[in-house]
């Protein structure tokens, strides 16, 4: 079953947010969450250790994380 990625819009330098969120939904994406500006990037950067963790546990990369709203 193949589970469509999350992606964080999170872009560096870029001009506009939302130019970035309409490249991702041309290219197919469509659950795009802006967490915020460049103040935001700590937190992007602790996925990595839970990812690395993941990685080792499950022995492969062929993963992603999903982000659930209720109602």
């Amino acid at each position: 079953m193949f589970i469509p990625p999350l992606i964080p819009l999170v872009p560096a330098g870029a001009r506009d947010p939302s130019e970035t969120a309409g490249l991702l939904e041309a290219l197919g994406h469509r659950d795009i969450i802006d967490p915020g500006d460049i103040t935001t990037a700590r937190g992007a950067e602790m996925v990595l250790p839970l990812w690395l963790r993941l990685f080792g546990a499950l022995g492969t990369p062929d993963f992603t994380f999903k982000v659930v709203r209720r109602g």
